[in-house]
């Protein structure tokens, strides 16, 4: 689409084009001096051919682009090159310094923490939040509500990881801690929430927050959806909404866990990272919404350690199986059966929830068109 668009409103630059490259590629050319794509990001472009892991000539000629003007294909974990003099002298680094590819921030934040194998998931929630599963072989949805990008094309056979990710994570306490909690400033708000979410039962008594902010992405693709409240009754109060907050969520996490294990369930222990680490009640939940064990990881960017381990490994100073081992385990959050079974049931309600407002959102906007 980003390339159609060139077609619609810049045709003439779009002409005069040689090469077209992604920011990642161009910090490898100022780098080296070199110009590559690595396989991972390039299989986020929608570009490449995931069977065969090359540029795909027949979306190539629906987006108006050549072969020749994309920069070649490399291994994440390939030497592109080194260092170059002006690089050096522009970072502080050692010229002749080698450059790896890397890969995608999604690849990457896999590698970094740990996972490996087909199987392993990894769930990370920070302002927004992603679900992200290895497999052997690329898999898509039918029902298009997931993404498949590469992982890693070496050591081993090629592996692949399928997810998705949506909006509104951290942000959604965010926008509880200052709407609800505007006598508490940062940390303090935030502890405040905690506790106050602590002190209401699974459920929050009947609320619910549809935590739509910011739109939402996977499963539902839904840009213009909103933020919704609803089963406010004069006993509840904002500890209800602290309560409903993370479990709307849990929610959302629950919709994107669901299009990729359908009802079956894990026996992974599934890796947890981002801010949600730092408040255990919020990952219990998680815990008991999606009924598998979490380990809470305290790593502090997992795409720079899963960058840093790719490199390592390819400079021959880890193993494979070192890899996965250099990243330090984490507690672990055990599902509770009871409260997994009564959060399957309030998912359920909070999907009839959201199919009712995304109709509700039709309805509005038929009307404003009717008025306009």
């Amino acid at each position: 689409q980003r390339l159609r668009w060139w077609d619609r409103v810049e045709p003439e630059d779009k002409r005069r084009a040689r090469l077209w490259v992604g920011l990642k590629d161009w910090v490898l050319h100022a780098l080296t001096g070199i110009w590559a794509t690595d396989l991972s990001l390039a299989s986020t472009t929608g570009l490449l051919n995931l069977q065969s892991l090359e540029w795909d000539t027949g979306v190539l000629r629906l987006a108006g682009v050549l072969p020749e003007q994309l920069p070649p294909l490399v291994s994440p974990g390939a030497v592109v090159g080194t260092l170059t003099d002006t690089a050096a002298a522009a970072t502080g680094l050692p010229a002749g310094l080698p450059v790896v590819a890397g890969g995608s921030d999604g690849a990457m934040a896999s590698l970094g923490t740990g996972i490996a194998r087909p199987g392993q998931t990894v769930i990370t929630v920070g302002t927004s939040g992603a679900v992200r599963k290895v497999v052997d072989e690329p898999w898509f949805d039918p029902g298009e509500r997931t993404f498949c990008y590469l992982l890693t094309d070496k050591p081993g056979p090629p592996l692949w990881f399928i997810g998705g990710a949506i909006n509104n994570g951290g942000l959604t306490l965010q926008w509880a801690r200052e709407k609800l909690y505007p006598d508490l400033e940062g940390a303090a708000g935030y502890e405040q929430l905690a506790q106050d979410a602590a002190s209401v039962p699974p459920g929050a008594e009947g609320v619910f927050l549809l935590p739509y902010f910011a739109g939402e992405r996977s499963p539902h693709w839904a840009p213009k959806d909103r933020g919704m409240m609803y089963g406010l009754g004069m006993a509840h109060n904002r500890a209800h909404f602290a309560r409903a907050a993370m479990e709307g969520v849990a929610n959302c996490l629950a919709d994107v866990w669901d299009a990729l294990y359908g009802s079956d369930l894990t026996d992974e222990v599934v890796r947890l990272t981002g801010g949600i680490t730092r408040t255990p009640l919020w990952v219990q939940i998680v815990a008991d919404m999606l009924g598998v064990p979490l380990m809470a990881l305290d790593v502090a960017d997992t795409s720079a350690t899963g960058a840093a381990l790719l490199g390592m490994h390819t400079l021959g100073l880890i193993g494979p199986d070192q890899m996965a081992r250099t990243v330090e385990a984490g507690p672990v959050y055990v599902p509770d059966s009871r409260t997994h079974k009564f959060y399957k049931q309030h998912h359920r309600e909070y999907r009839a929830l959201r199919r009712g407002m995304a109709a509700m959102g039709e309805t509005l906007e038929n009307l404003k068109e009717s008025y306009t």
